[in-house]
């Protein structure tokens, strides 16, 4: 039994962000901007990088990460593979904005963690529907 704890543990922590993704795919719906999900998009090094999300609002395209955990040691290793990812596409090639979705029902983040994400790209906390919303729809 004390085995199987780990493999839940994990079970249950995909199945929190899996529903976190499918939520702000509602978001997207709701605004109505065209997106793909899972995009492919091509960044350093040759590198394909693959994003939650490609939306396309009305001017500008938004590449889109989410960022969602339960616990502070996870949400600290989701935050510097989401930093990877956005460092991996920080190049003159790529053109669309960065946004960071940000589960904030849990306060398990690390500051410098979010500091750094804020850095290669835009954070909107998953609560501030309106900004989220306005951002995708640009």
């Amino acid at each position: 039994l004390h085995d199987a704890l780990p493999i839940f543990m994990f079970t249950k922590r995909s199945a929190m962000v899996a529903a976190f993704t499918e939520q702000v795919e509602e978001v997207l719906s709701d605004v109505e901007v065209p997106y793909t999900p899972n995009a492919e998009l091509a960044g350093r090094y040759g590198r394909i990088v693959r994003v939650d999300f490609l939306a396309e609002g009305r001017s500008t395209k938004s590449a889109i990460l989410t960022l969602s955990s339960g616990n502070a040691s996870q949400a600290h290793v989701a935050a510097n593979e989401i930093f990877r990812r956005w460092y991996d596409l920080d190049t003159p090639t790529r053109n669309e904005q960065r946004v960071t979705i940000l589960d904030d029902r849990a306060d398990v983040y690390r500051e410098d963690d979010i500091q750094r994400l804020r850095d290669l790209s835009q954070i909107v906390a998953f609560s501030d529907r309106q900004t989220l919303s306005d951002l995708l729809a640009a």
